[in-house]
């Protein structure tokens, strides 16, 4: 299995509170950034940007994501790696393994 379709994977099983603990400033690659800047046009939301590093991210709306689709993978491995576990104790059925998600990040990044 590719590590796309495992991370989606992992994603469906993991059953976000929406509480927007975990949304927060995050890095995210420039191919990442012109995939949100694409879907904002598309989709006619206006770009936005963080106040300070202590905010809830800007997409993050009436308890939902506004990007969800082009979410960065910092935003996606959140919750269903060990490297990154749901502030509130959330856990998928299944786990990315540690080695998979450093790999996916240094993939991207």
């Amino acid at each position: 299995m590719n590590l796309s379709k495992e991370i989606e994977e992992c994603n469906r099983s993991f059953q976000c509170r929406r509480c927007g603990d975990c949304c927060g400033p995050s890095h995210m690659s420039e191919k990442e950034q012109e995939m949100i800047i694409q879907y904002l046009k598309e989709h006619g939301i206006e770009k936005r940007q963080f106040k300070s590093l202590l905010d809830k991210c800007p997409y993050f709306e009436n308890n939902s994501c506004v990007i969800y689709p082009v979410r960065p993978l910092v935003c996606r491995l959140m919750g269903i790696t060990d490297l990154m576990p749901c502030p509130k104790g959330n856990n998928p059925d299944r786990k990315i393994p540690l080695d998979t998600a450093l790999r996916a990040i240094e993939e991207n990044y």
